[in-house]
Formats: structure tokens, C-alpha cells, sequence
């Protein structure tokens, strides 16, 4: 991935998408080949994970669960939105306001890459879109490598510079699709690939960017 990239990873369940996110996690081991983060061996600490369940702390603050993760958690509560939210508990906060309190320990961490395992999926349309556009501008803001795991291709679509199909097992990269002409056209090869009928992924959301910003969509392809 690039130094200013968002990759997303695409594909059916069993596929390795999980597997392959705690290699560059540094939680597994390959069992042959070397995955490298700056041209270092994938250790925990290089990479800082979001998930679908963001797992905050019950008994912590806001403000203390993003301060495990790094120095300064005010001014990446303030990138997320949440900068009145620093004394709130996970318990009184939405599910969207948990989900910005994940990105923000994971971009305390300062770690070069950020892993997003599905990490808007649990939440409702209209939050996700805002959470759509939200990663959007943090990408502005702050330069970093982004690997995205989703189910949902409008999502892909939406967020990525490059999307990787994966099948398996074994797990493979079967096609790479760069995002940056006609949406319409590269969903339809992406739903062609996956082997299902188009719109009939887990999520149904409106073939539209969520703001301006994140700019047109399509694709050029290659084949593994």
C-alpha cells in the first residue's frame, strides 16, 4: 500500500480477510513469505486495528479508552467530532459515537498502517454514511495507509483508492480494481466476480458517494 492509500478487501466469508488483517497485525505468523510495514517484519504495534466492535472499556471514560492507545487523546477525540465526549462512558454514547471513539485509539496509536475490520457494519445506514464521510476527511487531515475489510461494495466504492477481491480457500487475490472512473461499470465487475446478483450484497446503500469530497469512481483492473 501506498503512504496515502486506502486499499479495501472484498470477498465471500472464509475467504482469509480476517486472517489476513492479524498478519499485518503482527497477531500471526505466515507459514512461508514475510508480510513487511516499512520495510520491518509485521509486529504488534506497527499497525492499529478498528473493528466492527469497537471493544472500548466499560469502565473507562472516552477520553481514558483513547488514551490507552497514545498521548494527546483530546486533540483525536477533536478529529473525530467528539471533543465535548471525553468524560462520557461507552454506555452513554450511540453506537456511531462508539465507533468514532475506536478510530480515534486507533489513530492515537500513531501507527503507520490503520486496519478497518468492517468497522461500520453494526451501525444504521444514515450513521454509516456519516462515518463514511467522517473517515474521508481524516484522510485529508492525516496521511497514513488504510486497509479496509467490508462486505458492502457501495462502501468500497466509496472509501478506496484500490479494491482487492480475495477468494478462497486458499485465500488469493483473484482481481485488483483501481477506483477512479465509472462506479456503475466497476460495481458490476465486482459483483460479477464475487458470483452474485448485483445489489444483493448485505447492504443495501445508494450507489452515491457520501459527500462531494470523495470524488468520482470506476475503474481500471487487473487479473491475478
Amino acid at each position: 500500500m501506498g503512504d496515502d492509500e486506502l486499499v479495501a478487501v472484498l470477498g465471500p466469508s472464509g475467504c482469509g480477510k480476517s486472517t489476513l488483517l492479524r498478519l499485518i497485525a503482527g497477531l500471526e505468523r505466515p507459514t512461508s513469505g514475510q508480510v513487511q510495514i516499512d520495510g520491518r517484519p509485521a509486529r504488534p504495534g506497527l499497525a492499529a486495528m478498528a473493528f466492527q466492535d469497537p471493544g472500548l472499556l466499560p469502565w473507562l471514560t472516552a477520553r481514558q479508552n483513547v488514551a490507552l492507545a497514545g498521548p494527546d487523546p483530546d486533540s483525536y477525540l477533536k478529529a473525530v467530532g467528539l471533543e465535548g465526549a471525553g468524560r462520557l462512558f461507552p454506555w452513554e454514547l450511540s453506537g456511531g459515537m462508539r465507533q468514532r471513539i475506536g478510530l480515534a485509539r486507533a489513530l492515537a496509536s500513531q501507527a503507520p498502517v490503520i486496519l478497518l475490520d468492517e468497522p461500520f457494519a453494526a451501525v444504521d445506514a444514515l450513521t454509516r454514511r456519516t462515518l463514511w464521510e467522517l473517515l474521508a476527511r481524516l484522510r485529508q487531515e492525516r496521511r497514513g495507509s488504510y486497509l479496509l475489510v467490508t462486505h458492502n461494495v457501495e462502501e468500497a466504492l466509496a472509501l478506496a483508492d484500490r479494491i482487492l477481491i480475495l477468494m478462497g480457500p486458499p485465500g488469493r487475490i483473484c482481481r485488483e480494481l483501481v477506483v477512479d472512473g465509472n462506479r456503475s461499470t466497476l460495481a458490476s465487475v465486482i459483483y460479477q466476480e464475487l458470483g452474485v446478483a448485483e445489489g444483493k450484497e448485505s447492504d443495501h446503500e445508494p450507489a452515491v458517494p457520501p459527500s462531494g469530497q470523495l470524488g468520482a469512481v470506476g475503474g481500471v483492473s487487473r487479473s491475478h
